[in-house]
């Protein structure tokens, strides 16, 4: 029962770790935390202990449990190897041995996204995005990269969803997916990798460059 409890304490903290409900660079109680998730304090805090592993949140002591915002140079970290992984795929990719359903997932993506945009569905947009770019590598078949990916888009969700409540969205990014679609299915890797790649280097500037302005967002440090 107790591994049982404490794993529903994990999943639902780090949910609204992630999702921003809990606000990064608060403190939030134990006890209050505990019964807003209907758990005791036990599994509340071996929750935390595997939370505190994954850098979302810090116990401080007298003060409850801290919110731990991503530093600026995680921040730089994940993106590239968000790159990296994502460039790969490109260059394994061979669009006569794709798999169908996970390509028409990844198109999928494509056309919710150009919809997020036309409606302005910031929520939308958030989970298709991941979505696309989650199926990006697991065309590649490789489980360890898609395991990778997942912890890295997982690091970097309440960034993404921050700028969008801050109507940042980066709207234009589905044109860029769209040619990246259309060089693949005309098997242009060069194009397809050299295009996605300037994409990337131009998006990360334009996200850092926009988050090191918010106060409290990234390189934030908690105080005992």
């Amino acid at each position: 029962m107790r591994r049982t409890l404490t794993e529903t304490a994990y999943q639902a903290v780090r949910q609204m770790v992630l999702s921003n409900e809990l606000e990064v660079g608060s403190y939030y109680l134990e006890e209050a935390l505990a019964r807003r998730i209907d758990v005791s304090r036990t599994p509340l805090r071996e929750a935390c202990i595997r939370l505190a592993q994954e850098g979302l949140v810090e116990p401080v002591p007298r003060r409850g449990i801290y919110i731990k915002p991503i530093s600026l140079d995680e921040l730089h970290e994940v993106l590239e190897v968000v790159a990296a992984l994502e460039l790969y795929a490109i260059s394994y990719l061979d669009i006569q041995t794709l798999d169908d359903k996970c390509w028409d997932t990844l198109k999928f993506h494509l056309q919710m996204l150009y919809d997020a945009r036309d409606q302005k569905n910031n929520t939308k947009w958030v989970r298709h995005e991941a979505g696309f770019r989650m199926s990006l590598i697991r065309l590649t078949g490789n489980k360890t990269f898609l395991l990778l990916m997942q912890r890295m888009m997982d690091k970097s969700r309440r960034v993404r969803a921050m700028v969008s409540k801050l109507g940042a969205t980066p709207w234009d990014s589905v044109d860029a997916y769209s040619h990246l679609v259309s060089a693949i299915e005309r098997g242009d890797k060069e194009t397809a990798k050299h295009t996605h790649e300037a994409y990337l280097q131009r998006s990360s500037e334009d996200l850092i460059a926009l988050l090191k302005g918010i106060t409290g967002l990234i390189e934030a440090r908690p105080t005992q």
